[in-house]
């Protein structure tokens, strides 16, 4: 099945519709990322809805593109000023676009996360870097 997903002609970060959670991938309990007007949307299968727990006290996201043994993937650090943040790891094959290599060092992109509607569950500011291998927790900069 083709992933289609329609993006909102008010915000163009805002998802209007997606089949998603019809795919394969969805079903199996993987997450989907998709980018567009800098925001890295992270697509939550139902399977993983209770990840909104782990949202509390976040300030802001920070995306560190490496190496998870040897496949490229993003790692997507909740950045809570705690010792141990929550972080997922996607590979870059659960991607629509790449990052643009062009944002390394910005701190006006955002990081979405939303569940089957698509309804939007939170959005945060985001900072992009590059690192060598994941899991990479080191705080910005």
């Amino acid at each position: 099945m083709l992933l289609s997903i329609q993006n909102s002609s008010q915000d163009h970060r805002d998802i209007e519709s997606t089949n998603f959670w019809e795919s394969d991938m969805a079903k199996q309990g993987g997450l989907y990322v998709d980018i567009n007007a800098r925001d890295f949307r992270i697509l939550v299968p139902d399977s993983m809805k209770a990840i909104k727990n782990e949202f509390e006290g976040t300030k802001y996201v920070v995306i560190t593109r490496g190496f998870l043994g040897p496949d490229e993937a993003l790692e997507f650090m909740l950045e809570d000023e705690s010792d141990s943040p929550f972080a997922v790891h996607v590979g870059l094959q659960q991607f629509t676009v790449r990052p643009n290599a062009e944002w390394v060092g910005h701190e006006d992109i955002f990081c979405s996360f939303w569940e089957r509607g698509p309804k939007l569950i939170k959005r945060w500011h985001a900072k992009y870097r590059l690192g060598a291998a994941l899991p990479d927790l080191r705080p910005w900069r």
